[in-house]
């Protein structure tokens, strides 16, 4: 059966990079066969570490010099192969520019490749003035790493995620790389003051949203909502048949 790694990698801060980590994670937590082993490199915001129920490992990439060490992401590669099941990866708007550089000098993604491994890369595109950045990041990832699917994950928070009125399937660079898109994810445009709130609570107190739905301290409106929103991106993950993939290619 083909093991996946799934990284989550954009040079944008605050686009929600952890949050889309965290349900990656659970959807294959809650569907794979296998153990999921999760791993949080991000050097200033440990948000994915802190769902305990996930077992989160955190990875140190800052030398005594507060400067990321390259030579950590051999750790991270070498956590991948010798993990019998998928992994899933965040990472920080830091991480960026030296990991992506990292896997295009030592061709990792290659190595993965031979080991029988598939990498996704997950994506995030945020609306409004952002856009055309995060967009940017996207095509850098489509051109530096081409043994690697890619998942844009089109977040409406700050404005509807387009150009000139042209969403990334009507962009050039979606049309001309058609064939590495594993699928494009529409986030749920939600209130900040209700859905948003339960979503930041639920990830204050580490809990995933299995646990945050049948918690009792939890409001019974707050759980509803809380449900509903994972019930739109189970659909949404699922859409994308990462785990019916390695079904159908171990057949």
């Amino acid at each position: 059966m083909q093991r996946t790694a799934h990284i989550t990698l954009q040079g944008k801060g605050g686009c929600f990079k952890s949050g889309i980590t965290a349900l990656v994670a659970q959807h294959l937590a809650a569907n794979a066969p296998r153990p999921v082993q999760c791993i949080d490199t991000d050097p200033v915001n440990r948000t994915f570490s802190r769902i305990t129920a996930l077992g989160v490992q955190g990875l140190e990439l800052l030398n005594d010099h507060q400067q990321i060490d390259s030579r950590q992401f051999d750790t991270m590669i070498g956590h991948i192969l010798d993990h019998e099941g998928d992994t899933v990866i965040d990472t920080g708007a830091a991480v960026f520019v030296p990991l992506k550089a990292y896997l295009v000098e030592s061709d990792a993604l290659g190595l993965l490749t031979a080991e029988g491994i598939r990498t996704v890369i997950h994506v995030p595109l945020i609306g409004g003035l952002d856009f055309v950045e995060t967009a940017n990041g996207l095509a850098a990832i489509l051109d530096d790493l081409p043994d690697a699917d890619v998942v844009a994950w089109c977040n409406p928070f700050f404005g509807p995620v387009e150009y000139q009125g042209r969403g990334i399937e009507d962009s050039a660079l979606y049309k001309d790389n058609r064939h590495r898109f594993a699928g494009i994810v529409d986030m749920m445009k939600t209130d900040p003051a209700t859905f948003g709130m339960d979503i930041s609570e639920m990830r204050r107190d580490g809990l995933t949203y299995q646990q945050a739905i049948q918690h009792p301290d939890y409001t019974a409106v707050a759980r509803h909502r809380l449900k509903r929103v994972w019930a739109y991106y189970s659909m949404q993950l699922a859409a994308l048949n990462l785990i019916e993939q390695r079904e159908t290619a171990e057949a």
